[in-house]
């Protein structure tokens, strides 16, 4: 059995989003928000005439500490940050009719205000106030780190276990996202990192294949790319560089190769099975890692649903490869309808979103990969064994 591991990068394996305008202390918010707990109390959160965060008091918080389950409680709850998403600043629904690009504009106005409310969750006469101190507990926890621990002992404890993978680093954000991440994964795989330096000679030449270099060269690079997609029939695999034209990001309904009439030493693979074909003889190579970028704007544009999310494809006859995603927001508010992963069939298929993503998606709640040093690693047992389960 040979493993690939996705991960996206923001939020995921480092605790800040540079692509989104998020900092760590905002990120910080954010996780506390999704391990905050509570009901909704009146309807001020509906009275426009109200300010947001007059607006937000009708949400009551019952949890007493953050955590990833709800406590008991005889009425439903839901998080805070389920309750901002959905009910509080929810996107437009009706907008199938407006072009992409005005969809986006409404939508990115939405995310500056849900940022905006996010940043301030635990300040004075703000709704988490009362959970200041958790917060200031949980940044000092990560204020010197970037790449969480929690992922290096993953590959460590797969690499003790004689374990084939290759390593797929995925991501919404910008070529500085890959850079960073690059860079201190590959002072980890010289054994150089400060946190990791008492590695064995064994363990630096089994780390050696892993490096990567995310930049666009002279000669095609294949271990990245970037997709494009605007249309549910049309996908597109831009190899060889992670650079995506800015013109991608504004004109959505332009055909990629008008995009791409700037570039050079790329390849363009186009077609869900194509691309299928082309990843799956790259990233079946042991101890080799990847980047690539995904198309923000076409899963914004379509309110954030999961089939225009970022693509991972898997055949289900395959038992020699099995395919993990790990994103912290594969169960978002307005879940299953809403997600940031599409699970498709090696032609392109949608599969059931509970029942797949259960099996080749994994949900991050950050509260647990920064507490849990061995999160990772008992993630992929876990899943590989529900895996192996539809086997039998």
């Amino acid at each position: 059995m040979h493993l690939i591991l996705h991960f996206d990068i923001n939020g995921t394996l480092i605790i800040h989003d540079n692509a989104g305008g998020k900092t760590k202390s905002t990120l910080i918010n954010g996780i506390l928000m999704q391990s905050l707990f509570g009901f909704i109390k009146d309807d001020r959160w509906k009275q426009e005439d109200l300010s947001l965060l007059e607006r937000a008091q009708s949400f009551e918080i019952v949890s007493k500490i953050p955590s990833v389950e709800p406590p008991v409680d005889s009425k439903p709850l839901i998080d805070c940050h389920s309750f901002m998403e959905k009910y509080l600043l929810p996107f437009k629904h009706e907008m199938q009719n407006i072009p992409m690009e005005q969809r986006l504009k409404q939508n990115h106005e939405t995310k500056q205000l849900r940022k905006e409310f996010i940043s301030h969750f635990v300040d004075k006469n703000h709704l988490g106030y009362a959970f200041a101190s958790f917060k200031e507990k949980l940044y000092n926890t990560v204020k010197d780190v970037n790449i969480l621990p929690s992922f290096f002992r993953c590959i460590l404890q797969l690499l003790e276990d004689d374990q084939t993978f290759s390593i797929v680093f995925r991501s919404f954000g910008d070529l500085h996202d890959f850079e960073l991440v690059c860079e201190e994964f590959n002072l980890f795989c010289d054994g150089k990192h400060p946190q990791f330096s008492n590695l064995s000679e064994k363990q630096i030449q089994q780390l050696c294949s892993f490096k990567l270099d995310p930049h666009h060269r002279t000669t095609l690079n294949e271990s990245i790319g970037f997709f494009f997609q605007n249309s549910m029939d049309q996908i597109h695999l831009i190899v060889g560089s992670l650079q995506r034209p800015k013109t991608m990001d504004t004109h959505i309904s332009l055909a990629v190769e008008e995009h791409m009439k700037s570039m050079e030493n790329v390849k363009l693979v186009s077609g869900y099975h194509s691309i299928h074909e082309f990843l799956m003889k790259q990233m079946t190579k042991p101890y080799q890692s990847f980047c690539f970028r995904d198309y923000y704007y076409y899963w914004n544009a379509n309110n954030e649903k999961g089939h225009f999310g970022k693509q991972m494809f898997v055949d289900l006859k395959d038992q020699q490869n099995f395919q993990l995603f790990f994103d912290d927001n594969i169960k978002m508010s307005g879940y299953p309808t809403h997600s940031i992963l599409s699970v498709r069939d090696e032609n392109g298929v949608p599969l059931d979103v509970e029942k797949f993503q259960n099996v080749f998606g994994k949900h991050i709640y950050c509260l647990e990969s920064i507490q849990n040093e061995n999160f990772f690693y008992e993630a992929v047992q876990e899943k590989v064994s529900i895996w192996k389960g539809m086997f039998e």
